[in-house]
């Protein structure tokens, strides 16, 4: 049922934003950035890997669809279970990003913007405490994602850092209740741009 609901989320938002920025979109071409590298949630370790696109569909709106997956790893846990977040980490996840461009001058030899962005997605979290000898017990939950990134591009290449937190609703099996559950995410990926040629301001 969770993961019908948070598909339907992801559907709809997309569907919706789309419209939207498609109708008011400004005079210009479109352009897109595929982007790709690390991924660190809860750190220090295990590093990750997220892939994904952001499509500009408006002078300052943008669209940001993509995916992430950790690697196995463990959490620094202790014998108190004080909260959630003192054994359940997040392994992977979705999402679906509209953005707001904080608008400013372009300079000539490259071009840079900064998005503030928010929107729904999916995650599977891991229970350090639960997991079986030779299996992973973990679940998958909707969840919501907030943050910051932001892009510098020479040409067609660049480098995208972005910063967010993921927000969602665990069931924790001891305290047998949804618990809120939020992480830290940092990501760190090299950019390919297509799409507008002159300066964008």
């Amino acid at each position: 049922m969770r993961a019908l609901l948070a598909t339907s989320l992801l559907a709809i938002s997309s569907l919706l934003f789309s419209a939207t920025a498609l109708a008011a979109r400004p005079p210009s071409d479109p352009q897109v950035r595929v982007h790709g590298g690390l991924s660190l949630v809860q750190g220090p370790l295990p590093l990750g890997v997220s892939l994904g696109v952001d499509s500009r569909v408006g002078r300052n709106l943008a669209l940001d669809a993509g995916i992430f997956a950790s690697m196995p790893g463990e959490l620094d846990t202790t014998d108190l279970r004080a909260t959630t977040r003192d054994h359940v980490r997040v392994r992977h996840g979705l999402y679906t990003m509209p953005g707001l461009r904080i608008p400013h001058p372009q300079p000539r030899g490259f071009r840079w913007d900064v998005y503030v962005r928010a929107g729904p997605g999916v995650v599977w979290t891991e229970d350090i405490w639960d997991r079986a000898p030779d299996n992973t017990s973990g679940q998958m939950d909707p969840a919501g994602f907030a943050g910051v990134d932001g892009v510098v591009v020479k040409n067609s290449l660049g480098l995208r850092l972005g910063v967010r937190t993921v927000f969602t609703s665990i069931y924790d099996a001891q305290l047998q209740s949804d618990q809120f559950f939020w992480a830290p995410q940092y990501n760190a990926e090299l950019v390919y741009q297509f799409g507008v040629k002159g300066t964008v301001n």
